[in-house]
């Protein structure tokens, strides 16, 4: 898979994540997992972010260059 992937609790907690994701924000598997998807997306995308995928919840994302 080429593309950064991961699955969010309800509170937009990273519950999985693969390696390419990790890849994409320059982290380690380990440093991802766990974190709020919030801490990896740029203040100035936030927004748009939220437009796209509406309020948080139970969902799988694929991860993009925003």
């Amino acid at each position: 898979m080429k593309e950064g992937a991961v699955t969010l609790n309800e509170d937009d907690i990273i519950l999985y994540s693969n390696s390419r994701f990790a890849t994409m924000v320059g982290l380690p598997l380990s440093q991802v997992l766990g974190f709020p998807l919030s801490r990896f997306i740029p203040d100035e995308c936030a927004e748009n972010l939220n437009d796209y995928w509406g309020p948080p919840g139970i969902l799988t994302v694929r991860a993009k260059y925003f």
